[in-house]
């Protein structure tokens, strides 16, 4: 029976038995009053609203947390969990096994769980329902299995001997939003593994047209969570207990996490997850690692925060996600960051690294989005400008609990600032200083000067008892400046604390050497593209009230642009400024790929630069 078998998990699975503490009443009640309301009874409506954000799509948290406090529960608590939850598998009345003898789909056409039948019935007349769902799983297993590498799902038949061998789908009419979850069944020792194995089976919802979003495409929000459940069951091939543990419950945001990720790596054109991204977003303040089982920005935020192994995908490989679990599976407890740390490592790069870039490109997303970062991020939602401490004078100082909204910051989260130079400033170089309030010994500041589209150097120091400097700042439109409290190895008390710190800036800049000449291109070379709005821009130092003008020459002497007709002399002042080219000729075509001059006269004196071309389209 399912009952003895979530006995024999808590008792067997050292992950569970070494970490559980008693429960309280108030633990218990609150445990129960979460499993009602994911599995209400008598069944509820599906709601009306097209936000279907508010409600918790995966219930197989829940289930893992049932699980693992089940043998400090009251036989009370038990008895209410598990009529809600519905322990026992199923009993459905007709079943479908899919041609490639993977998969026995487990469904009704009547009753309370009958499946959708809008669409008819198909070959042997199975409903078209049902039918969808084999084929969907064949992209599943060719890209989680075939691609991917990833672990088929243990056999029943190896937990139960006996049992038919295929992986048991059944179709459950789900209410609130729930798309589906996956049950482990039989936990197994494998081989040599240091870490428990799991058979399972999956439920998914028997009408995914009740969901708000997919009432005229219920097969999208199938196939993201066909792919979903069954990561979760390949995820429990190399470690069931892969989930941080405090007190009685167990925290598995990097099983959901990845579990999302897969989504997209299988079904790239759903993105159902851009639903749950503002949890992420709109929290910049929030860890990684928080978790939480219920449908608040807590409990979105595993799911949003699948971007994080998104971003690894995209700059590495979605290979490293299967080669993270072959880590996890080498211990039998938490080590999630030992495997990234280590799975990083082959890549030749480090966490330290990845984190820093990862704040950077949480900044480029939405109207902030460039080619560089996310590949959709122009569809993800933006860090709200009222997060974004911004700041045009200088000296100034400011605690981090006073930013937008009046939270300071967890460890493996981060607080953004932006500084931007002040028109009249000549400075050269910024220096600001991190003096952190909290007894938290582990920071890490992260800085990118913005100027255009192109990808900015991203900086980062983990020594932050010294003052960050940014040279030549003044040639940037604004610095990025990310703080955050890092450990590569994090801790898990630092998840309850709201970290503070002092961020000042001095207005001790250095001024520009009193000289005249050009001081610096950028960028150059100038990779340029048709509907770019990017210029290369020639930055020139004025030691006197001189006028500044260009003319572009390609390199066997004729004339491409310049002069004040196109826009490139400046008037007679002091200080520098800057002359622009946007890569066109006096016809406004983008010039061909090659090296052209640039004649640049500062009062009488003259100089030639050389600039680089590369137009992506020769």
């Amino acid at each position: 029976m399912f009952l003895k078998r979530v006995i024999m998990f808590c008792l067997v699975a050292s992950w569970a038995a070494d970490a559980t503490a008693a429960v309280d009443a108030a633990y218990e009640q609150s445990l129960i009053e979460r499993v009602r309301q994911l599995f209400p009874s008598p069944a509820t409506t599906q709601p009306d609203s097209d936000n279907y954000a508010t409600t918790v799509k995966c219930g197989t948290p829940l289930i893992l947390e049932v699980w693992h406090a089940w043998p400090d529960l009251n036989e009370e608590t038990r008895r209410i969990l598990g009529a809600a939850i519905q322990l026992e598998r199923p009993e459905l009345n007709e079943i479908y096994d899919t041609p490639d003898g993977l998969f026995r789909l487990h469904y009704s056409r009547t009753g309370a769980d009958s499946v959708d039948m809008t669409d008819g019935v198909g070959a042997g007349n199975v409903p078209i329902y049902v039918l969808n769902c084999a084929d969907l799983l064949t992209d599943v297993v060719d890209v989680e299995i075939d691609q991917l590498g990833f672990r088929y799902p243990v056999s029943d038949s190896v937990g139960a001997p006996g049992e038919d061998p295929r992986f048991d789908i059944y179709f459950i009419d789900y209410n609130l939003g729930l798309y589906g979850l996956t049950v482990p069944d039989n936990i197994v020792k494998m081989g040599d593994e240091e870490s428990f194995w799991a058979t399972s089976h999956m439920r998914i919802h028997s009408q995914f047209r009740d969901i708000p979003p997919y009432r005229n495409n219920p097969y999208d929000a199938m196939a993201v969570t066909l792919a979903h459940e069954f990561h979760h069951s390949s995820q429990w091939t190399y470690d069931v207990g892969e989930a941080e543990v405090r007190g009685a419950s167990s925290y598995p945001w990097f099983l959901e996490a990845s579990a999302v990720a897969m989504e997209d790596f299988v079904f790239d054109d759903v993105n159902d997850y851009y639903a749950y991204l503002t949890s992420f977003y709109d929290n910049p303040w929030m860890s990684l690692r928080v978790f939480a089982n219920s449908p608040t920005a807590e409990g979105f935020h595993p799911y949003a925060s699948a971007v994080f192994f998104i971003m690894l995908a995209q700059r590495y490989d979605q290979v490293m996600l299967r080669e993270m679990w072959e880590e996890c599976g080498d211990v039998s407890e938490f080590n999630t960051f030992d495997a990234l740390r280590t799975v990083l490592g082959t890549r030749g790069t480090t966490f330290e690294v990845e984190w820093a870039e990862f704040l950077i490109w949480n900044y480029s997303t939405g109207g902030r989005n460039r080619a560089w970062a996310y590949q959709e991020g122009q569809s993800y939602p933006e860090v709200p400008q009222n997060l974004l401490a911004q700041y045009d004078t200088y000296p100034m100082a400011d605690t981090s609990s006073l930013i937008g909204a009046p939270r300071s910051v967890d460890e493996l989260a981060g607080q953004y600032f932006i500084f931007r130079p002040p028109p009249t400033d000549t400075s050269i170089t910024f220096r600001t200083l991190v003096t952190p309030r909290s007894a938290f010994d582990e920071w890490m500041v992260v800085t990118a000067g913005i100027n255009g589209i192109s990808k900015p150097m991203i900086t980062y120091t983990q020594d932050i008892s010294a003052p960050i400097e940014i040279p030549h700042w003044d040639t940037y439109d604004e610095i990025l400046m990310v703080v955050s409290p890092f450990k590569a190895d994090p801790q898990e008390d630092a998840l309850t604390r709201r970290l503070d710190y002092i961020v000042a800036v001095a207005d001790t800049f250095e001024t520009i050497s009193p000289r005249s000449a050009v001081w610096k291109v950028i960028p150059n070379p100038f990779p340029i593209a048709t509907g770019s709005a990017e210029k290369i821009r020639i930055y020139v130092d004025r030691a006197s009230a001189v006028e500044v003008s260009m003319d572009i020459f390609t390199i066997d002497g004729r004339l491409v642009r310049g002069g004040e007709k196109d826009g490139m002399h400046v008037p007679a002042n002091t200080g520098r400024v800057s002359l622009e080219w946007d890569a066109t000729n006096r016809d406004n075509e983008l010039v061909a790929s090659g090296v052209y001059l640039a004649l640049v006269r500062i009062g009488d004196k003259r100089e030639v630069v050389k600039l680089a071309v590369r137009n992506e389209s020769d």
